[in-house]
């Protein structure tokens, strides 16, 4: 598996019900959908990028972030698909140092 770290627009991306805006849209996501979306992505030969809303990264305990990303990875790893984790939107109040947290959980758990 190759993970990715880059900035992207918002974790909601996935989801099909039109957004009232970015601060709603990180309560919203939708787990079920990964595992299929990882198994789509290794068919296709593709990447599966998983947005970490910035109100999530700022609002977030570190055990919710390690719990998150530890999560996605390992279905990244059962499905043996590559997975992009990415952090979007971030916004006032949101810490560089969570964002870091988060880079070094992905490497921690995203590598097999």
């Amino acid at each position: 598996m190759v993970s990715h770290l880059f900035f992207q627009a918002e974790d909601g991306i996935r989801d099909l019900v039109r957004s009232r805006g970015l601060g709603d849209v990180y309560k919203r996501q939708l787990p079920e959908y990964d595992r299929p979306m990882l198994e789509l992505a290794r068919k296709h030969k593709q990447s599966y990028t998983y947005l970490v809303h910035g109100k999530y990264l700022r609002d977030a305990s570190e055990a919710q972030l390690e719990t998150t990303v530890q999560r996605i990875c390992g279905l990244a790893k059962e499905v043996r698909a590559n997975l992009m984790v990415t952090i979007a939107s971030v916004p006032p109040g949101a810490s560089l140092e969570k964002a870091n947290y988060v880079f070094q959980l992905v490497e921690k758990y995203g590598r097999y």
